[in-house]
């Protein structure tokens, strides 16, 4: 086992693990720091409070925060405008947070320099250290990709004008970027071929998300009769889009066939669009919950109807976990590859969506069988360290013949 000096860079403090650049960092460093010295720099509007600092800094040999003032990010704002990168990769930079890279980069000597999205690859990009580094990007999705579909779906014309204007950039930087990396690691084939324009690159490294498994028992005759859950961060465009979707679009469809359907939207933050949602006919929104996997075990049906986004839907994974049968649109299932029919129900169309939410809500019988599948697809596929342990194993190959 070849131990490791790793430095990681992160566009966020990782605790709460709220959303999926979060959730990884935070179980990256978990993992990692088992066998190797781990240094974390990370990004913050504002200073951890101390309760959250002390979950993560276990996992750290040395843990640096440094805060970007709202004034520093929006004169990045200002600046990208006239510049040529996307506005994401100037709004997260900062002189002092490239201070403190140099400072433990001089120090340690790091084997490994992990630049945890675009967000931060300027950080390894523009270091004034001599480095003999293996520099890893975790490019995790295509920017591109994600922006292009959110600009498909956004019905607000500004958003809708700047995500078009970021997707523009993206497309060429995103190629660029990963050209200045040693490797590059992405969550799916589909996100690979998304930057490289569907040419194959040995740079690019496959590296999805895993799942924290729900160790209680699965009981589905615990579960609420004719209640659907859509779980995620509910300021986050895509999910807005999505559990809009399902109300006006998909739900209507689903009272007729079940009148007494209900449907919790379950998650931090919600935009005022969401809240209002909760006035429509059985639906209720619930906001930042203590335990999300308390409302997956408490469902009878999970859907995600992500029209938007790209990548690994980290909410799909928690609820095949705790058994519960999810149908999903096609876009939520990529990064997964779960074989619809088997493992969850893959639908596109509002009326196939729709129908197959109805079925399962009218029959125990499938919905008990989807879900011990689900759950049986998480366990042999999907833990966090079936991803990471490929992913040590190829940093330790990669360092160890660059000092031979």
């Amino acid at each position: 086992m070849w131990s490791m000096d790793i430095l990681v860079i992160a566009p966020r403090f990782p605790y709460p693990t709220r959303t999926g650049d979060t959730l990884t960092i935070f179980h990256l460093l978990k993992y990692l720091h088992q066998r190797h010295a781990i240094d974390l720099v990370a990004c913050t509007s504002q200073e951890p409070i101390p309760e959250h600092y002390d979950v993560v800094a276990p996992y750290c040999r040395n843990l640096v925060t440094v805060p970007i003032s709202r004034f520093r990010r929006s004169r990045n704002a200002i600046g990208g405008v006239f510049g040529r990168r996307p506005l994401q990769a100037d709004w997260f930079y900062s002189p002092d947070v490239a201070c403190r890279i140099e400072r433990l980069v001089r120090q340690y000597r790091h084997d490994v320099l992990y630049a945890h999205t675009i967000r931060t690859a300027r950080y390894v990009q523009e270091l004034r250290v001599p480095l003999a580094a293996l520099r890893i990007l975790a490019m995790q999705i295509s920017m591109e990709l994600n922006y292009r579909r959110l600009a498909r779906f956004e019905r607000n014309l500004l958003y809708r004008l700047i995500f078009r204007y970021e997707a523009d950039r993206l497309g060429t930087f995103e190629q660029e970027v990963a050209k200045a990396f040693d490797h590059a690691l992405v969550i799916s084939d589909v996100d690979r071929a998304a930057i490289c324009g569907g040419r194959e690159d040995p740079r690019f490294f496959e590296c999805p998300h895993g799942v924290s498994l729900d160790d209680r028992p699965f009981d589905a005759g615990a579960r609420e009769p004719k209640s659907i859950v859509f779980s995620g961060n509910m300021n986050y465009r895509p999910n807005v889009d999505a559990a809009t979707f399902f109300v006006q679009v998909i739900l209507p469809r689903i009272h007729q066939r079940v009148p007494d359907a209900v449907f919790y939207i379950v998650g931090a933050n919600p935009t005022v669009g969401v809240r209002e949602l909760g006035r429509e006919r059985g639906v209720t929104v619930t906001g930042e919950v203590e335990s999300v996997y308390t409302w997956l075990r408490r469902a009878a049906v999970g859907v995600n109807p992500l029209r938007a986004g790209a990548g690994l839907q980290n909410k799909v994974l928690e609820g095949m976990a705790c058994g519960l049968p999810m149908v999903v649109s096609p876009v939520a299932n990529e990064g997964i590859k779960a074989v619809s029919g088997t493992h969850l129900l893959v639908e596109e169309s509002a009326a196939a969506f729709s129908d197959s939410v109805s079925r399962l809500l009218l029959s125990a019988e499938e919905r008990r069988a989807l879900g011990g599948s689900a759950r049986r697809f998480i366990e042999d596929n999907w833990s966090w360290d079936v991803h990471f342990s490929r992913l040590e194993e190829f940093l330790e190959l990669r360092v160890s013949s660059r000092s031979t």
